[in-house]
């Protein structure tokens, strides 16, 4: 049995009078496993793997008089099934969690991360209590026990959630993310007897996400003209406002693809001859009752890394040195008064560059999104991903994007079409009576 309470279970089959205290006594876990699933189960009704299906299964019911509903238990070993079936049936003999409902689950996860897992911000707690009231609350499932639930079932009512949201597919998979811990925390737990969400299909529910109004990769990323302008725009009010130190920020994103947060909590202390050390980054964390608070701690995902300094990073920091701005706290982007600028000024300093020259939606994401598609190309992908801080899938799918010119690419078909070329008029295809017929 992997778990003491699993055996702590069984003891109450004798109240039941399934077992006697002695069988108990003078069982060893594996012996009192196999005999009470004789008394209660029939053991060749475990099925042996197939190709269409590689688990061992059987069959179990659930529920009461006309609610009474089969559910299948699996697993790929033989043993780790009867186990399942032992919680299965222990927990049948108590008060059993599985009447537990969903929104009863959700919260009680919510509460352990927000005790047990210090690292998380609680701004993360508070997305969790958010995105319930406005994405779940409204559900079916909510109501629903989870000994009612199975894999084709929360397959159909993520379809429904995911409908009746209109949901982007950035916000389905934070609420498929969710459901997956939450259904884990519950298996942990002995509320159910596996995850569920393990076996749901979730290419099968993306189908049904809205793809409305999704960003092509031209409004994702800068392209070369853009980028040109952009860098006008600062440099002209870098002129105009020698000592406005979010300029100098955005002009270093454009060569480090440093997140926001990272430039505004970058100090001299972490920049060398040469690297910059991204050791810090500001975080805000939002409070259900209380105001929000601006904290600097490690970059997200705890991921410290070392960024090479170019000639155009040494110039820009040599810039921003000669403007003699001081912090006590050492701080690169400061005001003349010492104090930092937040992430917030950053990411407006930026928007407001770009709507200058005619550029939409221009941020410090959108740039370090570019920065790392232009590296794809000439690095290798593990590379970028370790220099801008993430990893390699996120890398691919969030951080690289088609940042070739019409031009490029029509150049790149000739090169392709001259390779071919010579194999045109191998044989006189237009010449056969036949084609030349059916054209």
């Amino acid at each position: 049995m992997p778990h003491e309470y699993n055996l702590n279970n069984l003891i109450n089959f004798i109240s039941s009078g399934i077992m006697t205290s002695n069988d108990v006594e003078d069982s060893t876990k594996e012996d009192l496993m196999k005999n009470l699933l004789k008394e209660v189960h029939d053991l060749n009704k475990i099925k042996e793997p197939t190709n269409k299906f590689p688990y061992f299964y059987t069959y179990v019911y659930a529920g009461e008089g006309k609610e009474k509903k089969r559910k299948k238990l699996f697993d790929k070993s033989k043993k780790k099934l009867l186990e399942k079936l032992v919680d299965f049936y222990a927990l049948g003999t108590q008060k059993n969690p599985g009447n537990m409902t969903f929104k009863e689950l959700y919260f009680e996860w919510v509460e352990y991360k927000r005790e047990k897992r210090k690292k998380l911000s609680p701004s993360t707690i508070r997305r969790y209590e958010t995105d319930y009231r406005t994405k779940l609350a409204d559900s079916r499932i909510v109501k629903m026990k989870l000994c009612d639930l199975d894999e084709m079932l929360l397959e159909d009512l993520l379809i429904e959630i995911v409908e009746d949201n209109e949901m982007k597919l950035s916000s389905f998979k934070n609420i498929f993310s969710y459901f997956n811990m939450a259904f884990e925390y519950a298996y942990k737990k002995h509320y159910i007897t596996h995850n569920y969400m393990d076996f749901v299909d979730k290419k099968v529910v993306e189908e049904y996400v809205s793809t409305t109004n999704k960003s092509s990769d031209e409004e994702r990323i800068l392209t070369i003209e853009q980028k040109e302008l952009l860098l006008q725009s600062i440099w002209m009010h870098e002129k105009l406002y020698p000592l406005y130190m979010p300029d100098y920020a955005i002009e270093l994103a454009f060569y480090t693809g440093m997140r926001v947060g990272e430039l505004a909590a970058l100090k001299w202390e972490n920049i060398d001859d040469e690297f910059i050390h991204i050791r810090l980054s500001e975080h805000r964390h939002d409070y259900k009752d209380s105001p929000s608070q601006k904290v600097i701690g490690l970059p997200k995902n705890e991921k410290i890394r070392e960024f090479p300094i170019t000639e155009q990073i040494q110039e820009i920091l040599s810039r921003i040195k000669s403007l003699n701005l001081s912090s006590p706290n050492g701080f690169v982007f400061v005001d003349e008064n010492g104090k930092r600028y937040e992430a917030s000024t950053i990411s407006c300093a930026s928007f407001r560059r770009g709507k200058e020259v005619g550029i939409k939606k221009t941020s410090i994401h959108r740039i370090r999104r570019t920065l790392s598609s232009e590296l794809n190309v000439i690095l290798d992908r593990a590379l970028v991903a370790n220099l801008l801080g993430h990893s390699e899938r996120t890398n691919l799918q969030r951080y690289d994007y088609d940042t070739s010119t019409k031009e490029e690419k029509l150049r790149g078909l000739r090169l392709v079409n001259e390779k071919f070329s010579k194999f045109s008029n191998l044989y006189d295809f237009y010449g056969k009576k036949e084609i030349a017929k059916a054209l």
